[in-house]
């Protein structure tokens, strides 16, 4: 045999009626603790529909009662007491008639109050409409907040993104900033030693056009030197030419002429030997001035390409 629930819309409404007297708030849980047991699915909607009948015993109670019509039923209530009164002392038929107005009086105040009670309904619906109303508005502001809430949340998600951005542009700022100031400092060193390397350039230039001076004095000296050499060889030559002609008859001639040869011949071969080292020195100054043409060369390639090295 099934067992019989304890909560039924009268339980519902004697628990919530002794918490209200206790002065307790009505809840779910405090109604099904004041029944013992049963099942909370069971008692919500119970207890709702006792939530709404409350309601509108009270927005009936709450309808103002006009005093026009308040004083209608006081009147009423005084004939038909009067209507009472008369018929118990001046007959059934008088009586009667006082009851048929009384009757007469009693329906058109209870019209009156059916148009009442009619206008405070439907200002009763009016108000739940306006209420329905503002509840619709209310779920339009709410959902209306949640999409700025999301609105805000998107923007500050974004904004912590730009800021990101930001951080990461100023650090790559720095760097690049720092990178500029060792191009700097690089090219503040490129210039000191191409500076150094022209003023290298500079000393081996003058050295070598030193060195050219030299060798062009040595070379006008061979040259004065052969050109001397030669005017001895012609006169010797001519003196030959002359001893052989006179020999015969210069002998003494031929012997000075002889020794002058000798003279001659050994101041040949100094000239000759001078004229070697000569030779030796000029082929040194040679090598020597292509040494130095070489390094000239080399520091001058170096020079170039350091300046036409872009700076990074």
């Amino acid at each position: 045999m099934a067992r019989k629930s304890t909560i039924t819309p009268e339980t519902v409404a004697a628990a919530a009626e002794a918490l209200i007297t206790r002065g307790e708030p009505v809840t779910n849980k405090s109604v099904l603790s004041e029944i013992g047991s049963g099942s909370m699915s069971t008692l919500v909607p119970l207890l709702q529909a006792w939530r709404e009948t409350q309601r509108e015993t009270q927005e009936l109670a709450e309808v103002e009662v006009p005093d026009a019509l308040a004083a209608s039923a006081e009147r009423l209530a005084s004939q038909l007491w009067k209507a009472a009164m008369v018929e118990a002392t001046a007959g059934h038929e008088a009586l009667r008639r006082e009851l048929v107005t009384a009757r007469a009086e009693t329906a058109q105040v209870q019209a009156e109050m059916l148009d009442l009670l009619a206008g405070a309904e439907r200002e009763r619906d009016g108000a739940r409409d306006a209420a329905e109303e503002l509840a619709v508005q209310l779920a339009a502001v709410e959902a209306e907040r949640d999409e700025m809430g999301r609105t805000i949340a998107r923007l500050e998600t974004e904004t912590a993104r730009l800021i990101e951005r930001v951080d990461a542009r100023t650090a790559e700022a720095a760097t690049a900033r720092q990178r500029a100031d060792d191009a700097v400092a690089r090219e503040a060193d490129m210039r000191s030693a191409r500076d150094e390397v022209r003023s290298e350039l500079a000393g081996v230039r003058e050295e070598l056009a030193e060195v050219r001076g030299q060798l062009t004095a040595k070379v006008e000296r061979l040259e004065s030197v052969q050109a001397d050499l030669g005017t001895a060889r012609a006169d010797l030559v001519k003196e030959r030419a002359e001893h052989a002609a006179t020999r015969s008859q210069f002998s003494e001639r031929l012997e000075r002429a002889s020794v002058d040869l000798e003279a001659a011949q050994e101041a040949e071969t100094a000239m000759r030997a001078e004229r070697d080292a000569m030779a030796i020195e000029r082929d040194a100054a040679v090598t020597q001035s292509a040494e130095l043409a070489d390094r000239v060369r080399e520091l001058e390639a170096k020079l170039a390409a350091e300046e036409a090295d872009p700076v990074e």
